[in-house]
């Protein structure tokens, strides 16, 4: 009924100090020999009622100093008791099921005068816990991305449940309100089919009601997911942000092409303070090495772009990371989370690319395009098969894979082709006057594995069509359209293949003819990419040629630039938010067994993975495989090491990144997400109000009452009775 509570327990070892007093005691006891005197006989009665009075007093003496030292250990260990929980314990249960909700997105991280909105939530969710009846049963949803309540079966006991909150932690997550309302009332109604007891369902929501996590709930939602026996308690733990700076996004730019090994960084960094005038430091690393440092002043409410531009860094995989830093250091920063980015690229180290020939040079000028020099030291490295050899090769060591005038695809090739770009890996198709268009749209088409949407029909020949940028805008096309003496609109094109295309986020238009129809697409599919060019860059056709296209001089910087694209978009290949399923193709030029995978955590920490399963379940065994990895949430860059035999083979690695969705303090008044009255409960608390404080706080009292031992103790000590009579009153 009276749970003793304290704030600091563990002080109560301090009580082995207890037994110095018992100690010094036992030590002090006097053991004489006895010597018999024949004129002692006459006093012995007298002394031994001395001698008990004595042993008397010092006994009261070592209680009183003993019950002070315990006394005073038990105060500096802070106690407290609820007397609410006395109330609770007469009245019995109610037949309720509380669920808390507590938010645990990054927003919460925010800090107002005091304490974050994280803190306050977590302060009212246990006192909310303290003022239940017995009997009464609990359980716990964050509202973040779980997809499982943090507590599954409704616990009786309290001091698990406070437990349970004291030691949860934020994520680094947006919150997904609606996902965990759901989640709520799916565990109540289980809840409620398991105990017999359970009535009614009360849900118990702690947050600071962030716009972005909170998209989509309404009244009738919730009423809706809850049901007739759920009602609602909200608590609104918002803290403004007060001056929020946030590293909005960090890219990486190409200057030299795809193929060089110069790099510009760019990063936005945005001051939400609708008011305040901000300057902040900013700090780039590369490699864990610190290479520019730069002020950067910010007017209320701007976003500015900051750049690393043009470092030459070594050919491979590279990771940088731009930190802020509020100007000057004394100045609080509302949300520190979102001050740092990371970002994963690479700088081409070797670049390799299959090109499948239907006909003799019919790779020729892509091939050209690809490797305009001779020098040794060009990083693109050609391999050239003929259309009947791609069944027997290994595509997982190519970069690239162009299909030049190849007639057909066969389904093995597909299913191989399909698995190649799903995971990560990019195509090229050029077609020409041999291919076979049914077979290329049964191969490509919605119904196909490809599932990309569009339609191949006739081949049209007309020489009157150009092309014609402003029908576009696409990033590849952007270098053209800041040089509009450029030269391509001037391609001559004479034939092409009609091709029909929903314009979608799986197929953008790239370039356009000036009668609308397309001349150049890309095609997304999974984690890989798809280019399709509608006319032939083949110089061999028999037939003659479609276009000018693949010999024009904008042909080059068109491949160079589309190349460059994906390596930006590749980039996303291995730049993540919080939460995502880390994967990678698997090497099968190994066996399995001697393979050996390990993650290296943003903390320093090896995780071995032990996960390897097929890309698409509907692949057959023979196609690639790929591991996962999803314990996530933490921020930083994430090291995948490939040991075979316990020999390091390969390393890459991943960036994982704040969302950014909740940089920007847009909450939502939660009265109007829980407006109806059938939804709020008889019982529930006004906004930022919490019921009477019903614990008492001993400090004080014990600190008296140690006092008052201590006047006792002294007046036990001056009117104690001496041993021996002579002894001049002395101890």
């Amino acid at each position: 009924m009276f749970a003793v509570n304290f704030t600091s327990p563990e002080r109560l070892w301090w009580a082995l100090v207890l037994v110095i007093p018992l100690a010094i005691h036992l030590w002090r006891r006097r053991y004489q020999r006895v010597v018999a005197w024949s004129a002692m006989r006459f006093l012995q009665a007298a002394q031994q009622q001395v001698q008990q009075r004595v042993r008397l007093r010092r006994l009261w003496l070592l209680l009183l100093r003993v019950a002070m030292l315990g006394l005073l250990i038990f105060a500096i260990a802070d106690p407290s008791t609820d007397y609410s929980q006395f109330s609770q314990y007469l009245r019995g249960s109610t037949g309720t099921h509380h669920v808390l909700l507590l938010d645990t997105s990054y927003s919460m991280g925010a800090v107002g005068e005091s304490a974050s909105a994280f803190e306050l939530a977590r302060q009212k969710a246990i006192k909310y816990v303290q003022q239940l009846p017995q009997g009464d049963v609990i359980s716990i949803v964050t509202i973040s991305s779980r997809d499982r309540p943090l507590i599954e079966q409704p616990v009786f006991d309290r001091q698990e449940i406070i437990a349970e909150l004291a030691a949860l932690k934020l994520t680094n997550r947006s919150g997904e309100a609606l996902n965990a309302i759901t989640l709520a009332a799916e565990l109540a109604e289980r809840s409620r089919a398991a105990m017999q007891d359970i009535v009614m369902t009360r849900y118990a929501i702690f947050s600071d009601f962030q716009r972005d996590s909170w998209h989509g709930v309404t009244p009738e939602k919730v009423s809706r997911i809850i049901g007739a026996s759920g009602k609602i308690e909200y608590f609104d733990c918002r803290q403004p942000y007060l001056h929020n700076l946030a590293v909005e996004d960090l890219d990486v730019e190409y200057p030299a092409g795809p193929f060089g090994n110069q790099v510009a960084l760019r990063a936005q960094i945005k001051n939400y303070s609708p008011t305040k005038s901000q300057s902040v430091t900013v700090t780039w690393s590369i490699e864990g090495r610190v290479v520019q440092r730069e002020q950067v002043a910010l007017a209320p409410s701007e976003l500015v772009t900051v750049r690393l531009d043009d470092q030459n860094l070594k050919l491979g995989q590279q990771q940088a990371k731009v930190q802020i830093a509020s100007i000057p250091a004394a100045q609080s920063d509302s949300l520190l989370s979102d001050n740092t980015r990371w970002v994963v690229f690479s700088t081409a180290a070797k670049f390799q690319v299959l090109t499948v020939t239907g006909r003799y040079r019919s790779e020729e000028l892509l091939v050209t395009a690809l490797v305009p020099t001779a020098s040794t030291r060009w990083p693109v490295q050609i391999t050239t098969i003929n259309e009947g050899e791609l069944i027997d090769q290994g595509l997982t060591q190519y970069d690239m894979i162009a299909l030049c005038n190849v007639k057909q695809i066969s389904a093995a090739e597909l299913d191989q082709l399909h698995a190649y770009v799903t995971a990560g890996g990019t195509l090229f198709l050029c077609p020409g006057d041999r291919i076979d268009i049914d077979n290329y749209n049964r191969s490509f088409a919605p119904s196909s594995k490809f599932r990309l949407p569009l339609q191949w029909q006739q081949v049209v020949e007309d020489s009157d069509v150009q092309i014609q940028l402003d029908k576009t805008s696409h990033a590849i096309t952007k270098l053209f359209a800041d040089n509009p003496a450029n030269g391509i609109e001037a391609t001559p094109i004479s034939t092409y293949i009609k091709c029909v295309a929903s314009e979608t986020d799986s197929v953008q238009p790239i370039l356009v003819l000036n009668n609308g129809d397309p001349l150049y697409l890309l095609g997304a599919v999974g984690s890989g990419h798809v280019f399709i060019l509608t006319t032939s860059i083949d110089p061999s056709q028999k037939t003659g040629k479609w276009s000018d296209l693949g010999s024009w001089p904008s042909f080059l910087p068109l491949v160079h630039e589309s190349l460059a694209h994906v390596a930006r978009l590749g980039g996303h290949n291995q730049n993540h938010t919080t939460g995502s399923t880390l994967f990678e193709q698997i090497d099968l030029s190994r066996s399995l067994d001697d393979l050996q995978i390990q993650v290296r955590t943003p903390s320093g920490q090896q995780k071995p993975i032990s996960v390897v399963h097929p890309r698409d379940s509907q692949q057959s065994e023979s196609q690639p495989l790929v591991w996962s990895f999803s314990e996530t949430e933490a921020l930083g860059v994430y090291s995948i090491m490939t040991f075979v035999d316990g020999v390091p083979v390969a390393s890459n690695s991943h960036a994982i990144n704040l969302d950014g969705q909740d940089s920007h303090d847009l909450s939502i008044p939660a009265e109007d997400l829980f407006n109806a009255e059938s939804l709020i409960s008889d019982h529930s608390f006004t906004v930022n109000e919490m019921p009477s404080d019903d614990r008492y706080d001993w400090f004080a009292a014990l600190l008296s009452l140690v006092l008052a031992l201590g006047v006792v103790e002294l007046w036990v000590y001056r009117n104690r009775v001496p041993l021996e009579p002579d002894s001049g009153g002395q101890r």
